[in-house]
């Protein structure tokens, strides 16, 4: 540690700009001490005959001071480690006098068009859109210089912003180039590029992968890459192969000038070593990824002045934060200008903004959950009516077809469309009478059978800058009612766009002990208040022809608590605590009997947990019930596992036997392709599978511990999601 000479002291540096001053405008002049950092810096313009900047000391460093010179727009951390111009001041400078001025500092004309370019503002303006060209409003943009190195990845982030109600965003940054290698080296930390490794180990010459590949460090290691070079190609100047990179101290300052030296070193041993094998590695490998990285293309990052740049874009979307932008090397945007204009498509997680256009108010039902009523059969009489998927169902798509809804279903339309004059709105029900063919008279749904639902809205002037609406029924004049978004959306502040829920109308809660299962039409009813606490009804046309204010749903919510199949409705099928069974019978499986037929047609019953011995010729032949009084069976599965996660299918290769079933299945598919069964009634009941001896040595293959697995599914939509939740498992294991 040096000991400062105290008192009041002048430095002036001067500058000759030589035959640039034309050329450059200012540089910027820094005092820098012996640890590194700056302790004064002064922006110089070069016009005039003589530039300087003096600077005013109240000590000097006993080890003296550095001064550098360089472009005018490099932060004081930047110009310490770019390639300035740099002057040692040592304290005897002072010795004579505390008044010190050096002879000029000569620029020499070489670093001028450098300068120029090693530190320059650059702007990215774009757009963050979802893939149907609607804004992502309240967006997180952020922009990443990356580089590469044969597999591995470093990423700097440049900049973020956040997307306005148009999804707009601008990130300006200043970008510095002409790093000492050393310095850029160290300022960066690095991954393995996973995707990038994969495609190029996958398509790597089969005379390079002769032995194993060996497992890579997280940051450059020329070992890793040598390794693949078969000895006969290694240039001999590269001979033997890189001992480890020489390591420094990340944790230790760099004032430590021997952690300094090892950075300096460690870096010169690497990029020297990359230099001369790159001609030799690049011949050896085809250009997988078309992208310029080592070892196709010279590496010099530290001079690279134009960044090369990916996105990443994160929302606050449904009440999380999303990651609905995620650009890879493929998509990186090489060597931008420094002004750049960019789109950026969104995935399908990102919450769009969801406002339609408007013409004269209307009221229209457009969606069921998130499907158009389109997917769902809207004729009225129709054996499929209020079912999504009608007539659907086909090979690769066995089970997705004729389809109901369960539990709590939202419903979709354009709310945004009502008008000025809707203040509130009613949701009512009729039901179909399949006996008569016949709707009911429209009945409001009572409030206990409607739920509240949230809307989410940007708001550029708020922090957070977005908020959050709870639209819920309630009782206005005697009558259930949801507020129309007008209403409460003129509490929001200004600016503002909705981008969650939007349009929503309201959210139906049914189930099996509270709604009757059955076809059912909705519509809305529009009011507005007038005076207060007076609901007058308002008249409005559909927004569109093919899109009425009405929509049929079929409902098949199934039994919980199931009473008919709960302790002691089970004997010798026990379900709930303790098992794997679901006490229900919507759907319900159970695997009845399992035996043996030995060749001399000799029947031996299989119990469970039994241990039988293996004979020649045998076949065996299991009874099993899948069934759903809801009449909507998807399709159920029959396996054997056994082993180390190994499994048998039992349904190929097999005879399948109806013993008291409409049709056998397996699949909805091709329940409909057997005699008697027309969509979309399909309940399954008691069959049985044959597996002849040779199919008993594949599906058998080993003694080992069988255990049958019969699972089966029901169609139905719950609560919105396309899985297909409704469904059951039994299990029967045995010695064999």
């Amino acid at each position: 540690m040096t000991t400062p000479r105290k008192g009041s002291y002048s430095l002036t540096v001067p500058i000759d700009v030589g035959t640039a001053k034309d050329t450059a405008a200012a540089v910027k002049i820094a005092l820098v001490d012996g640890g590194g950092r700056v302790v004064q810096s002064q922006i110089v313009k070069t016009a005039g005959k003589q530039p300087s900047a003096t600077f005013a000391l109240e000590e000097i460093p006993r080890g003296g001071l550095r001064v550098l010179v360089g472009p005018e727009n490099a932060d004081d951390d930047a110009l310490t480690k770019l390639q300035s111009v740099s002057v040692t001041v040592p304290s005897r400078t002072f010795a004579q006098s505390a008044r010190a001025t050096l002879n000029p500092i000569v620029i020499a004309p070489y670093y001028w068009p450098w300068w120029g370019n090693w530190c320059r503002t650059f702007t990215i303006t774009g757009t963050v859109i979802c893939p149907d060209g609607k804004p992502v409003p309240g967006a997180q943009v952020c922009a990443f210089d990356v580089d590469w190195f044969w597999i591995w990845q470093s990423k700097q982030q440049i900049g973020c912003a956040v997307t306005d109600a148009n999804g707009f965003f601008q990130i300006s940054f200043t970008w510095c180039c002409g790093w000492w290698p050393w310095w850029w080296w160290y300022l960066r930390t690095w991954e393995i590029d996973l995707k990038l490794a994969d495609e190029i180990y996958r398509n790597l010459p089969p005379e390079l992968k002769v032995k194993p590949i060996p497992f890579p460090d997280p940051v450059p290691d020329l070992r890793a890459i040598e390794a693949l070079i078969p000895p006969s190609r290694m240039p001999a100047k590269l001979q033997p192969a890189a001992p480890a990179r020489k390591r420094f101290n990340v944790g230790r300052d760099l004032e430590d000038k021997d952690n300094l030296t090892a950075l300096k070193e460690s870096t010169s041993d690497f990029l020297t070593r990359a230099e001369a094998l790159r001609p030799t590695f690049a011949a050896l490998v085809p250009q997988i990824p078309k992208i310029p990285i080592w070892p196709w293309y010279p590496w010099y990052p530290w001079r690279d002045c134009n960044p090369d740049v990916i996105f990443q874009v994160t929302q606050f979307c449904d009440g999380e934060f999303k990651v609905i932008v995620d650009q890879d090397y493929s998509q990186t945007q090489w060597d931008i200008p420094t002004s750049y204009n960019v789109t950026l498509l969104a995935n399908g997680d990102a919450c769009c903004g969801e406002d339609t256009p408007c013409g004269d108010p209307c009221l229209s039902i457009t969606h069921v959950c998130e499907l158009h009523r389109s997917a769902t059969d809207q004729t009225s009489g129709s054996p499929t009516a209020g079912l999504a998927y009608p007539g659907y169902a086909a090979p690769g798509n066995e089970t997705n077809a004729d389809r109901p809804f369960a539990g709590n279903i939202y419903v979709q339309g354009l709310p945004e469309c009502m008008g000025e004059d809707v203040d509130y709105y009613a949701v009512d029900y009729a039901q179909y009478d399949p006996n008569t063919n016949s709707w009911s008279a429209y009945s409001p749904v009572p409030i206990a059978f409607l739920g509240a639902f949230n809307r989410t809205y940007f708001t550029g002037s708020t922090t957070p800058p977005w908020t959050t609406l709870s639209f819920g029924p309630t009782n206005v004049a005697g009558i259930t009612v949801y507020p129309s978004r007008k209403k409460l959306e003129a509490t929001l502040p200004l600016p503002w766009v909705c981008f969650g829920n939007c349009h929503i109308l309201f959210t139906w809660v049914t189930s099996s002990a509270t709604w009757a299962d059955g076809t059912y039409r909705l519509r809305l009813r529009p009011f507005k208040e007038q005076p207060p606490g007076t609901l007058v009804l308002q008249q409005l046309d559909p927004c569109h022809p093919d899109e009425p204010n009405e929509i049929i749903i079929t409902l098949d919510n199934r039994p919980w608590p199931d009473l008919a199949h709960v302790p002691p409705n089970t004997p010798g099928h026990p379900c709930g605590a303790g098992t794997v069974h679901t006490c229900t019978t919507e759907p319900d499986v159970d695997v009845e009997a399992v035996r043996l037929i030995r060749a001399d047609g000799t029947i031996e019953p299989i119990l469970p947990c039994g241990i039988y011995q293996r004979q020649p010729g045998d076949a065996l032949e299991i009874d099993y019930a899948v069934d759903d009084p809801g009449r909507h069976l998807a399709q159920y599965t029959l396996d054997a596992t056994y082993g180390e996660s190994q499994i048998s299918d039992l349904l190929t290769g097999t005879t399948l036997n109806v013993i008291t079933a409409d049709a056998k299945g397996p699949t909805y598919f091709d329940a409909l392709g057997q005699p008697g069964i027309a969509a979309p009634d399909w309940h399954g009941g008691r069959m049985t599978v044959h597996i002849p001896p040779a199919e008993v040595l594949l599906k058998f293959p080993v003694p080992c511990c069988y255990q049958l697995e019969l699972r089966a599914w029901k169609r139905t939509i719950v609560g919105c999601d396309l899985r297909f939740l409704h469904d059951n498992l039994t299990e029967y294991s045995f010695f064999y």
